[in-house]
C-alpha cells in the first residue's frame, strides 16, 4: 500500500531512525533521538480518535465513572437562592427525604433581603450556606456553588423545585452505567399540573431556538424511556466534576437564561453527552424566582439567544440557516412584543450585537479547544420546525 503521506522524506527517516535503535547498543541507544510517527499514522490515528468519539463519546473518563457510584457522599447538590424564603423550605426538605442522601446540599443565597439567610441557618443548619454580597444573577450564583462544593457529582436544583425521594439515587445511577454521559437531564413536571412537562431535557434547532423537550406536553409513554439529549435544564441536572473541569463552569456574562445551553454547546464541542433521566423527577414551580413575564427575564432571554448563538453555533450551520436564523429572531421579539416586552427584547439584541467582539474572542476559544468534528455537534440539533414532543423522535432517525 502506498503511503499517503506526502512528506515522505521525513517518514522515511523516522524509520530508519526507528531502525537504527533497534541495532544500536544500550548505550548509543540513549544518545539516539526517539522515533517519531509518520506523517500519514499521526493522521490516521487522529481521525480514528475522532471517529470513536463520534460514536463512543470523549475518551477521557474520571474515577467515579469507571467504579461507578454506591453512595451519596460523592454527590453535592447546589441550590441558588434570590429572595425564596417562601420556596426553600419545600426545596429542603424534599432532598432531606431523598432515598439516595447527598453528601452535601448547599445554598447559595445571590444577596437576598427577605430572610433566606435566617431561614437557612435556623431551620437547616445541616445546609451549608454560601453568603453572596448582592444579587449578580442564576450563573454567579450557581458557579459560587459549583466552586465551594466537594463532591465528584454536582446537583443544581431550583430553589421553585420539589424533587421526588427518587430524584438523586435515579441520576446518580443513570451516570453510573453511562461512562459517556457527562451530564443527565431530570423530568421535570409542574408543580400546579403534574400530569404535564415542564422539560425532559433540551433541544437546539438549526436556526438556534432552544427549547424544553415536550414542554406542556401530558406525561405519557414517549417520555418514560431514556434517551441522549443536547443538554440538561439548570433547573434540576446533574453534571460530572470531570465535565466542568473539562468544559468550564457557566458563563457569568450571560447573567441568567440560556446559560445552560451554553454549557451544553461546550460540552458537545468537547464530546461530551447528555442523557435523560425520566425516573428522576422533579415538580417546578415555573418562574417563581425571577419572575417569567418581567422586562428583566425577556431581555436576558432576547440577548442570551443570539450571544449563545454566535458563540458556539457550527459555522457551515451559521452558513446554511442564516435565513432561518435571522426570521428565528425577529419571531423571538415580535412574541415577546405580544407580551408586553417588545422594547426589553429589542435592547437585548442590540447589546448582543454591541457584545459581538468579545463574543467572538469567547467563539474562538470555545472551538479552538473542541475534541470533536464539526459534524458530530451538527447531529446533536434539531431540524428546523421540531417541537421537541418526542426525545427519541431524533435517535429513531
Amino acid at each position: 500500500m502506498r503511503c499517503a503521506c506526502t512528506r515522505w522524506p521525513s517518514c522515511l527517516s523516522s524509520w530508519c531512525t526507528s531502525g537504527e535503535r533497534a541495532r544500536a547498543s544500550p548505550a548509543k541507544r540513549a544518545s539516539l533521538p526517539l522515533p517519531r510517527s509518520p506523517r500519514c499514522l499521526r493522521r490516521a490515528s487522529l481521525s480514528l480518535r475522532q471517529t470513536l468519539q463520534a460514536f463512543f463519546g470523549p475518551l477521557h473518563r474520571s474515577r467515579e465513572c469507571e467504579g461507578g457510584l454506591t453512595t451519596g457522599n460523592d454527590i453535592s447538590v447546589i441550590v441558588p437562592n434570590y429572595n425564596g424564603a417562601a420556596l426553600l423550605p419545600a426545596c429542603l426538605e424534599a432532598l432531606a427525604a431523598q432515598t439516595l442522601p447527598a453528601g452535601e446540599i448547599i445554598v447559595v443565597d445571590d444577596g437576598s433581603t427577605d430572610g433566606s439567610r435566617d431561614l437557612v441557618r435556623t431551620r437547616f443548619p445541616q445546609v451549608r450556606l454560601v453568603a453572596l454580597p448582592d444579587n449578580g444573577g442564576f450563573c454567579r450564583a450557581a458557579n459560587a456553588g459549583l466552586r465551594a462544593a466537594r463532591g465528584q457529582l454536582l446537583a443544581l436544583l431550583n430553589n421553585d423545585a420539589e424533587a421526588a425521594p427518587g430524584w438523586l439515587a435515579a441520576l446518580a445511577d443513570a451516570l453510573a452505567l453511562h461512562p459517556e454521559a457527562g451530564a443527565c437531564a431530570s423530568k421535570m413536571l409542574f408543580r400546579d399540573q403534574p400530569a404535564r412537562l415542564n422539560s425532559a431535557g433540551l433541544f437546539l434547532r438549526f436556526d438556534g431556538m432552544a427549547r424544553d423537550i415536550g414542554y406542556d406536553q401530558p406525561d405519557g409513554p414517549e417520555f418514560s424511556a431514556p434517551a441522549m439529549v443536547f443538554g440538561a435544564s439548570g433547573g434540576a441536572a446533574l453534571y460530572r466534576r470531570a465535565l466542568l473541569e473539562d468544559v468550564g463552569l457557566f458563563d457569568e456574562g450571560l447573567v441568567a437564561y440560556s446559560e445552560d445551553v451554553d454549557l451544553a454547546f461546550r460540552a458537545q464541542w468537547r464530546g461530551w453527552r447528555c442523557l435523560y433521566v425520566p425516573s428522576a423527577v422533579v415538580y417546578h414551580r415555573v418562574g417563581a424566582t425571577y419572575g417569567r413575564e418581567s422586562a428583566g427575564a425577556a431581555y436576558y432571554r432576547s440577548r442570551n439567544t443570539l450571544i449563545v448563538l454566535l458563540k458556539n453555533m457550527p459555522a457551515r450551520v451559521l452558513w446554511r440557516y442564516w435565513p432561518a436564523i435571522l426570521a428565528a429572531q425577529a419571531y423571538q421579539v415580535g412574541y415577546l412584543a405580544t407580551r408586553g416586552q417588545g422594547w426589553a427584547a429589542l435592547h437585548g439584541k442590540w447589546d448582543a450585537l454591541r457584545e459581538l467582539r468579545g463574543v467572538w474572542a469567547r467563539r474562538r476559544e470555545t472551538l479552538g479547544a473542541r475534541r470533536v468534528p464539526e459534524r458530530q455537534v451538527e447531529a446533536a440539533l434539531s431540524p428546523l420546525g421540531w417541537r421537541g414532543r418526542d426525545p427519541h423522535a431524533l435517535a429513531r432517525g
